[in-house]
């Protein structure tokens, strides 16, 4: 058996700290990162598109700062909001999964394989296929450590 161990956390798009000027457009959500430069873009998902020039990052001072983390009073909550399904391309190859609440911001998501072939094939179809960590959907600022 080979287990696969990885911590959820997503950051609160609604508790957002920067500015919301309110009015429709590109620059609708400011926010002045920690060097000072300001990002402006007219949704706030657009601070969480990989490679895109409003990319925040995730795991940092100025994404933790702009969005802080979603807190979660139950380990249903948080498996209610992250939807943790898998996908069907990749579901066959896991034994079991099971899930745990730590603290109130990170949800701990341990995957069981066969072996660690099968788990390296799950992660060659998910790279392939372009399956966001091999779930069915995968929401907007959320990130695993």
């Amino acid at each position: 058996m080979y287990e696969s161990i990885k911590y959820f956390l997503q950051h609160d798009l609604d508790a957002f700290t920067g500015v919301d000027t309110r009015i429709k457009g590109d620059e609708r959500y400011q926010y002045t990162k920690h060097d000072g430069s300001l990002v402006k873009c007219g949704s706030k998902d657009q601070f969480f598109h990989e490679g895109g020039a409003h990319f925040l990052g995730y795991d940092n001072k100025d994404s933790l700062t702009a969005f802080p983390l979603k807190k979660f009073d139950t380990l249903l909550s948080a498996m209610e909001h992250f939807n943790m399904e898998w996908h069907s391309a990749v579901a066959h190859l896991l034994v079991n999964t099971q899930y745990e609440l730590f603290g109130n911001e990170m949800l701990k998501c341990t995957s069981f394989f066969e072996s660690e072939a099968t788990w390296q094939l799950f992660n060659t179809i998910v790279a392939e296929n372009q399956i966001a960590h091999g779930y069915k959907e995968y929401r907007i600022g959320a990130f695993y450590i």
